[in-house]
């Protein structure tokens, strides 16, 4: 059967058949021989091809199907292996907020160097515009400017209060979108917005560093609306350039 990865747990994949319903599957042993440096052979967003087992809810993934692209991460703790985020993206957006916690210039600079190196469109997102004082408006609008003017898009909202998020909507409209970030930017709450059938957790951020805490420890997929799919990740720290 022909099927796409809509979560990786670490040793089971959940994928989506073409006939709509979700199989857990693991992978054959030879593909993680064959990609020594990659800690998953096999990422969200992969066309596969797979073969249920005897009881019929469970499957093995028999082959990866040629990727259009990929994006993948360093891991922190070891600078030998890579993690491939997600395949098959049409966009990637990144989260930014100024306040709880806030984002870098730098770590916005290095996330578009790692869409650019690896061919994928990337998208620069606001969030909690609504929390802004006076000084962090006009550092927004700062921001913006500079991006835009060397031909990035960017969109300003908050989703916690669902605010200029319909225009944004559209955006996503018949794409696969990467949603990345640090922990505790709304990657969640986002796409809570925008689709509350999914009900993904929400963590707070811890109020002593202004840091978000891990509530998505696995990347998933979400059919948000017919051929629009949005994938939410965890919180990222370090970026990969190609």
């Amino acid at each position: 059967m022909l099927g796409k990865i809509t979560k990786s747990t670490g040793l089971w994949y959940q994928v989506k058949g073409e006939d709509q319903k979700i199989y857990a599957c693991r992978l054959r042993g030879k593909f993680r021989l064959t990609e020594q440096r990659l800690t998953n052979p096999v990422a969200v967003g992969d066309h596969v091809n797979f073969s249920l087992e005897k009881n019929a809810s469970t499957g093995v993934i028999t082959e990866i199907l040629p990727r259009k692209n990929s994006i993948m991460r360093q891991l922190p703790r070891k600078k030998n292996e890579q993690q491939i985020i997600a395949a098959n993206i049409d966009q990637a957006m990144l989260m930014i907020s100024l306040i709880a916690p806030k984002t870098t210039w730098g770590f916005v600079d290095r996330f578009l160097a790692a869409a650019e190196s690896f061919h994928i469109v990337p998208v620069l997102v606001f969030n909690k515009i609504d929390l802004l004082n006076e000084k962090q408006q006009v550092e927004l609008v700062e921001m913006r400017q500079v991006y835009e003017k060397i031909g990035y898009a960017t969109w300003a909202l908050s989703a916690l209060q669902n605010k200029d998020t319909t225009q944004f909507y559209g955006a996503l409209q018949g794409k696969s979108s990467l949603l990345c970030g640090h922990s505790g930017v709304g990657k969640s709450t986002l796409v809570n917005a925008l689709a509350p059938a999914v009900n993904q957790k929400i963590g707070k951020v811890s109020r002593l560093y202004q840091k978000g805490q891990h509530t998505t420890t696995y990347a998933a997929l979400f059919e948000i609306a017919p051929k629009t799919f949005l994938i939410d990740t965890p919180g990222i720290k370090t970026w990969l350039p190609n």
